[in-house]
């Protein structure tokens, strides 16, 4: 039992003053009891009678050396437990107030403790719960500095206690979330509500991990938050299971590409952004001159490593808001957002030409590559995704017929003529294009991007 005791009552067991919280006794030299006070009747469980002329130590389990002979020094008796009238034990502290030979006695005052023990009990279990669970746990101050970390954060992040302690939770902070993610977790939490995300922290090795975690306010006595209690549970291996089953879903498995289900996704919130904004959005439909000549003659190994290089190079093209997909086969489709007029997509087009002017380089074959795209625009050729798509289809059909390496504009079909553009410039060129060389670009329906020997495979 503990020493450290609150200063217990003094003076006669009888009074009012020594408090209903302890049982007071009044020992004669023999140890045989006195007096008590009535707390010592409840505490007991007996009547005055009965507790009166009894020795103390039948009360008692377990003394540390035997009944306390009642000349010995004040102090504490270190006893497990005392003995009610009915037979049950509970915990107590004993304490020996005074000696006071010339009276003939030594006062004890006896404290149930039950209470305490069970808190001290639970705060022990808690502990080692909070020890032994498998989610990290980060208690720090209301300024967020580090208190306490417990083994399981040791070992997701890598910094020991002694390392994490003093410090704040920036220490795992991966410069993933922006400053607004965290504005908004600290006006939750210090406004009393509970934090709940996702985090993409660092370990100090310097690897990546991600943790569901709960950040919670404490409260003292007072109500006010004097610290932050954080939980989190590392879901690394379920967020990258995730990842890869959306990338199964959304990208194509041979160049990284999206495939058609984000490009139809991509397109529709294209459309809309630009029916918000007041611009255009050009679709260009491309497919590849002669590829499956390629999977003939060098086999689908070439096919596959002229997909990934022209992939590769066509991703290259593009503004980070824009988008390339592959539909299956050769046929690629490109979202280019936010135009003002319909000229604003040639310089796309011509980097897309540069990009395939190259040869692909599979094993000891260089692979000359041509291609034809059809454009169309919303909303001028059609104001849904079906629209838009068979349009730009029917227009790469017509660039293929006009030779290697050109692009048409979506045409009507009452005529030859383009359809009108009405947010076009009057000097833009007709929509029909192919391109001789860097100098010369679609000045003609049928000139070839680029003049020179074409592997056979790919010649028209």
């Amino acid at each position: 039992m503990s020493t450290e005791q609150s200063q217990p009552p003094s003076g006669d067991p009888e009074s009012p003053s020594t408090g209903t919280g302890y049982a007071v006794l009044n020992l004669l030299s023999d140890g045989m009891i006195a007096s008590c006070n009535p707390a010592a009747l409840r505490m007991f469980g007996l009547q005055r009678e009965a507790l009166v002329g009894r020795r103390l130590s039948s009360l008692l389990l377990e003394p540390d050396s035997g009944p306390r002979d009642p000349e010995h020094e004040a102090g504490t008796l270190q006893a497990s437990a005392a003995l009610r009238a009915d037979g049950s034990m509970f915990p107590v502290d004993v304490h020996i107030s005074a000696i006071d030979p010339a009276a003939g006695g030594t006062l004890v005052i006896i404290r149930d403790i039950t209470f305490e023990k069970q808190s001290r009990e639970l705060m022990r279990k808690m502990t080692l719960a909070v020890e032994q669970t498998a989610d990290s746990v980060m208690i720090t101050d209301r300024d967020g500095f580090i208190d306490y970390v417990n083994r399981a954060f040791e070992l997701v992040t890598g910094y020991t206690r002694s390392e994490a302690l003093g410090r704040t939770g920036n220490i795992v902070k991966s410069g993933w979330h922006d400053a607004g993610f965290y504005g908004e977790l600290w006006k939750t939490i210090r406004s009393g509500s509970s934090f709940r995300a996702v985090f993409r922290n660092r370990r100090k090795n310097g690897d990546l991990y991600y943790e569901e975690k709960t950040i919670t306010p404490i409260r003292d006595d007072s109500g006010t938050i004097s610290h932050f209690v954080s939980t989190a549970k590392e879901v690394t291996e379920r967020i990258r299971a995730e990842e890869h089953l959306n990338r199964l879903a959304n990208y194509d498995g041979l160049t990284g590409l999206p495939n058609r289900a984000l490009f139809m996704d991509r397109l529709q919130g294209a459309i809309a952004a630009a029916a918000r904004n007041n611009s255009l959005v050009a679709l260009f439909f491309m497919d590849l001159n002669r590829f499956k000549s390629v999977n003939d003659t060098l086999g689908h190994a070439a096919g596959d490593a002229l997909l990934v290089e022209i992939s590769s190079r066509l991703g290259r093209c593009l503004r980070i808001t824009d988008t390339v997909a592959r539909l299956g086969g050769d046929e690629f489709v490109f979202i280019i957002n936010n135009l003002h007029n319909t000229t604003d997509a040639e310089p796309v087009l011509h980097k897309i030409f540069d990009a395939l002017g190259a040869p692909v380089v599979a094993g000891d074959h260089k692979i000359p590559v041509s291609a034809s795209i059809g454009i169309s625009f919303y909303p001028r050729d059609g104001q849904t995704t079906d629209a838009l798509i068979k349009r730009a289809d029917t227009a790469m059909y017509r660039a293929k017929a006009s030779g290697t390496n050109c692009f048409r504009f979506y045409r009507s079909a009452e005529g030859n003529a383009d359809v009108e553009n009405p947010y076009a410039n009057p000097d833009s060129r007709t929509g029909a294009g192919c391109q001789q060389n860097h100098q010369q670009r679609h000045q003609t329906a049928t000139q070839p991007i680029q003049a020179g020997h074409r592997h056979p495979s790919l010649a028209d």
